[in-house]
């Protein structure tokens, strides 16, 4: 074929004859990156029209081969450059198998379809078809959708990104699928300025004075523990027995977050040794003075003790016989919320250490 008007003719003449399988294979074969239809999205209309007019015509299984067609096409022709969406021909494959009453099956294409969506499109694929018909047709809930949506955009998960083939994706949120809820469901409580929070960091590092060191790691605490959803961070105070670096306000619904208790108090020593018992002595002792749940001590290199000796041991005792949690994070925990962990599922892990120690 040499144009797409020769390509139209011959398929109107292949379905006036009922030989639908030659048209799946027509198109197939005049469908790549230098052929008459491109492979990727919005080049596949002339796939669509065909498509459509078998839907239209209540022709369900001849749209359901033609659009499995457009998808193997699609991975084939991934196989000779870069990722090629498959959105659209995963989705209208799942509408086509709805239609002959094969829910299970269709669910899970358009799932398919929506972590295409995700991987294409970001935070926009709730806009798209895939993510409303999963809503509106199956009642899959919000949270899963979130949960999957979160594993797509993931790229520290996979061998290589983007996936090219949605499935991959599947297959991971289907093995853990309670922690992509999770983890869903704790980014949408963060709304960090990662370049910005970066930057800080460096800052904190390469701090002279200890007027440098004291305000560029207060800063950077002040900035991570308010762009949690519903944590406001209130400025330093002296009181009558000592000067406390931030105190958080907690008016958070998040399960984790509402067990630290209303008023959190905030330490930070930008020192080049870790911590010793003393300062977690005097933090332990502000925190139940102020008859506070817990504290975060934000500390580049750590505490002192193994086991539940030295500054492990007064955060151990803290907990066990006052009921105070001390959770503190150091410059490896900022760093990995730098390269995108969670700073929730920091605290969590902290807190539960404390909690079980």
């Amino acid at each position: 074929m040499k144009s797409l008007d020769e390509l139209n003719a011959e398929i109107g003449r292949l379905i006036n004859a009922n030989d639908y399988e030659a048209v799946n294979t027509l198109l197939s074969k005049a469908t790549g990156v230098n052929k008459l239809i491109h492979p990727s999205e919005p080049n596949i209309n002339f796939w669509n029209s065909v498509g459509f007019y078998y839907l239209q015509k209540g022709m369900f299984q001849q749209a359901a081969d033609l659009y499995m067609t457009l998808y193997h096409t699609q991975l084939r022709e991934q196989q000779k450059g870069p990722r090629v969406h498959k959105g659209t021909a995963l989705h209208n494959l799942g509408i086509a198998i709805l239609s002959l009453q094969r829910r299970p099956e269709a669910q899970n294409y358009i799932t398919l379809a929506y972590i295409e969506d995700c991987i294409t499109v970001g935070k926009n694929a709730v806009e798209k078809l895939g993510y409303k018909t999963l809503r509106n047709e199956f009642n899959i809930q919000e949270e899963i959708l979130d949960g999957i949506h979160s594993c797509a955009i993931s790229s520290n998960v996979f061998d290589e990104y983007p996936p090219v083939d949605p499935n991959i994706v599947l297959k991971v949120f289907q093995e853990n699928q309670e922690t992509w809820i999770r983890q869903a469901r704790d980014s949408a409580f963060i709304n960090l300025n990662f370049d910005f929070y970066r930057d800080l960091l460096e800052k904190t590092k390469s701090a002279g004075t200890n007027d440098e060191k004291k305000n560029t790691l207060e800063t950077l605490a002040e900035t991570l523990f308010a762009s949690i959803k519903d944590f406001t961070v209130l400025p330093s105070v002296r009181t009558s027995k000592a000067e406390i670096d931030r105190i958080i306000r907690n008016y958070s619904d998040h399960p984790l977050l509402r067990d630290l208790g209303r008023y959190i108090l905030i330490e930070c020593k930008n020192w080049t040794d870790p911590v010793g018992a003393p300062v977690l002595r005097d933090f332990k002792a502000k925190v139940e003075d102020h008859r506070c749940y817990s504290g975060i001590l934000l500390s580049r290199h750590g505490i002192t003790g193994e086991g539940v000796k030295d500054a492990k041991g007064e955060i151990r005792d803290a907990y066990k016989v006052r009921g105070i949690s001390i959770i503190v994070i150091t410059e490896s925990d900022l760093e990995e919320i730098a390269n995108g962990k969670n700073p929730i599922s920091i605290l969590e892990k902290k807190y539960e250490e404390v909690k079980f120690m």
